[in-house]
């Protein structure tokens, strides 16, 4: 099945398909092709049954395309639909699948993308953007403004982002590349990685390791057994608490450091000359101040000189 609507305003585009999978494309037309193919010969059926419909209302275009669900027949093997939608820049999503993979490519106003076990995948969403699923991975390239990713079991990785942040996986890992305004970050066993944040830094885990590259404004990162690793941070108050991990904190050249740091059976050691006690102390250099306060039971904690970061914290 192929439909081509005109659709020269707004556009929100709305799929429903439980299994297979959902391909969304922006283009720069006025259009909006839907093709609905089978992948499995015993889903021709449910293709030919798909709705796929277009109403406009003051100059605002709703696109529809709803795959009945699948019959319970598993002797005869699976039954799998194909959705592929080309729309133009700007279109708002609004996508629900229980075992479709759903890709995005091209740039979005937002919206929302929802799947049970399904791997989702967005490469530029301009507005809000959604996205939830139990098992699958779920990867953004560039998020202009709030982005909100879960995922129970599966990975999440972002490479831009420019609005508020939330992460969230149970058991994946966070990988994030740039963040503008920051946000919070949460695993219970994954491990979380981050390039470059600034804005304020949320960061825990409960038994997976935490490292930031580059820091340039306020960081909180949380972990009972995992390590913390601060490459290097220019300024802000960075508050860092472990049971039993290490910690280790690099700060820039050109920065000063003050320091307040517990740890009950580790040691505590710094490369940049702070009074012996290594507590409540700051470095006698000139520049950005970064206050440091740092808990740990066990973990040992290690203050060092990181490399030079530049004066711009966005690195967007």
């Amino acid at each position: 099945m192929v439909r081509t609507f005109a659709t020269p305003g707004i556009v929100r585009l709305a799929v429903r398909n439980a299994c297979g999978e959902i391909g969304i494309a922006s283009h720069d037309a006025a259009t909006t092709e839907v093709q609905v193919r089978a992948l499995t010969r015993i889903s021709e059926e449910q293709a030919a049954a798909a709705r796929v419909e277009c109403t406009e209302e003051a100059g605002e275009y709703r696109v529809i395309v709803d795959v009945p669900s699948p019959a319970r027949r598993l002797w005869q093997g699976d039954q799998e639909i194909a959705v592929l939608v080309k729309v133009p820049e700007g279109t708002w999503l609004d996508i629900e699948s229980s075992t479709a993979d759903v890709s995005a490519e091209g740039r979005f106003a937002g919206g929302k993308v929802l799947t049970a076990s399904g791997d989702v995948r967005v490469e530029h969403a301009a507005g809000d953007l959604s996205l939830a699923t139990a098992s699958g991975d779920v990867a953004v390239f560039r998020a202009d403004a709030a982005l909100k990713a879960r995922s129970a079991k599966g990975d999440i990785s972002v490479i831009r982002a420019a609005g508020l942040l939330t992460l969230e996986s149970e058991s994946g890992d966070l990988d994030l590349g740039s963040t503008e305004l920051g946000g919070r970050l949460r695993t219970a066993s994954g491990d979380i990685e981050v390039e470059r944040a600034a804005g304020t830094l949320e960061g825990s885990s409960a038994s997976g390791d935490l490292t930031v590259r580059e820091v340039y404004g306020a960081c909180r990162l949380e972990s009972r057994s995992g390590d913390v690793d601060i490459e290097s941070v220019r300024e802000g108050k960075v508050f860092i608490e472990t049971m039993s991990g290490d910690v280790t904190v690099g700060v820039s050249p050109g920065s000063s450091v003050s320091v307040d740091a517990h740890t009950h059976t580790g040691d505590l050691e710094s490369d940049i000359p702070l009074s012996p006690e290594l507590e409540t102390n700051r470095a006698t250099a000139e520049g950005p101040l970064v206050a440091l306060e740092i808990r740990t039971m066990t973990g040992d904690v290690r203050i060092t000189r990181g490399r030079h970061l530049s004066t711009n914290r966005s690195g967007l």
